[in-house]
């Protein structure tokens, strides 16, 4: 089987894997990885092909069942993700040639299934590409379906109450492209000149961030990324610029004591641990004991000394009595749906109820451990203000010896909201949706 069926072969593994259990895509494809002896340049293209086909599989399944009289339930998971990559191939991308796909996916269903099957593909396929040779402008009557936003109705329902006919366009369009991969560093530490230098040795392709003078956007081979010797050494971390923006919210100090909940796999808490200089503590817990072992993982990489993991359930258990806490508390994701594509199909309409009440009852546990005049930051990565404003009016009905510090001026323009917390939007900052508030305990 050559390179192209390779990575199509694994692709289509992955996709029925998740299919079948709806686990987290990224885990899925961890895991197949770990038990296939596969290359580093196939990983590459699996990694861009099946989160692309998770990406855009409401358009993809649309154009295969308006084709093709298909029952979802009683074929084969196998033949309908050879559909979906076949798909995606001949509608999204501008290589491989039609032939070449078409060929690929019958050989590739003889192989994990039957001959049956191979011929089932070929025919659809077939069908298909002469619908879209027939046309040249084929995409303009599917883009009126809803189908075409490649979102669950009921979270695109509820977007279309909450913002303008432009403003969702533009908002659907952004979480439906690959986005840029951000990895921050900090300038006291290393130049950015030298990273690039030493990344572009590895033919690893990274560009300076306009915006943000302590990230750089990854452009290409983020595989490569990850066993380069800047990021084993833990001089650089992938990070998007408005998750980082959020630690900002704390205003540390050298010799603080904080504790970050919910902290699961650690990438703020490593964030939190460098801007204390190695010095103070960070009180690390996530409820999620492989998510512990994840962050000591990493703690091993960049060598600090300042944080201590634990597991621990932030909406019941106890802590420390501490001036500063960070929750970055389990949240619907809505914010990060173009980095990470499954969620959307992972998330049902109760889980923002879920959420929000889960949420609410982490930050009034949480509050019970800041020292009076102590700080607290509320951060999601969720655009539903059911999970974001709502609970901390919430909270500050219930809680009036808690008030808001209004997040200084200081931060990108336009990421303060007039409520003065932070909040990003994809399709307006063009970074992921995140939201945080700082609140602050009355003396």
């Amino acid at each position: 089987m050559g390179s192209l069926k390779d990575y199509r072969y694994h692709s289509v593994e992955i996709l029925s894997e998740f299919d079948k259990t709806n686990n987290q895509l990224k885990f899925i494809r961890n895991n197949h990885f770990t038990n296939k002896v596969i290359d580093h340049r196939t990983k590459s293209k699996v990694t861009a092909l099946t989160n692309s086909v998770i990406r855009l599989r409401g358009r993809i399944d649309f154009i295969i069942f308006d084709n093709a009289k298909i029952n979802y339930k009683k074929t084969n998971i196998l033949i309908i993700n050879i559909l979906r990559i076949s798909v995606y191939g001949l509608s999204f991308t501008v290589d491989p040639p039609t032939y070449a796909v078409v060929d690929s996916a019958v050989e590739l269903a003889k192989k994990l299934t039957n001959s049956k099957g191979a011929g089932f593909v070929n025919a659809v396929l077939r069908k298909i590409v002469k619908k879209l040779n027939r046309s040249s402008d084929w995409k303009s009557k599917y883009r009126k379906e809803i189908e075409w936003n490649s979102v669950p109705t009921w979270l695109y329902k509820k977007w279309e109450k909450e913002y303008k006919e432009t403003d969702l366009k533009i908002l659907l369009n952004e979480i439906n492209k690959s986005p840029y991969v951000n990895l921050r560093f900090s300038p006291s530490e290393i130049n950015p000149n030298t990273i690039l230098d030493e990344l572009n040795k590895d033919a690893i392709r990274v560009e300076q961030n306009e915006i943000h003078n302590n990230f750089l956007k990854v452009k290409y081979d983020l595989r490569g990324l990850l066993t380069s010797k800047l990021f084993q050494s833990g001089k650089i971390s992938l990070q998007d610029p408005a998750a980082g923006e959020v630690i900002n919210l704390l205003n540390l100090k050298n010799n603080d004591i904080v504790i970050d909940a919910c902290a699961g796999p650690g990438t703020k808490t490593l964030q939190i641990a460098q801007k204390l200089s190695d010095t103070g503590l960070v009180l690390a817990s996530d409820i999620s004991p492989k998510r512990v072992m994840m962050g000591e993982r990493d703690v091993k990489r960049h060598k600090l000394t300042n944080i201590k993991w634990s597991v621990k359930d932030a909406s019941k258990d106890s802590f420390k009595l501490v001036k500063k806490i960070l929750i970055d508390v389990p949240c619907s994701g809505t914010g990060v749906l173009a980095r990470k594509p499954d969620i959307r199909w992972r998330r049902k309409k109760g889980d923002i109820l879920r959420f929000s009440e889960l949420q609410f009852s982490i930050l009034k546990n949480m509050s019970k451990y800041l020292r009076k005049g102590g700080e607290i930051v509320y951060s999601t990565c969720s655009l539903e203000k059911e999970e974001n404003w709502s609970v901390v009016e919430r909270f500050l009905n219930f809680y009036s010896n808690f008030f808001i510090v209004p997040a200084k001026l200081d931060h990108p323009k336009g990421w303060i909201n007039n409520k003065g917390c932070l909040e990003t939007l994809p399709h307006v900052h063009g970074v992921d949706g995140m939201f945080a508030v700082k609140l602050k305990r009355k003396k």
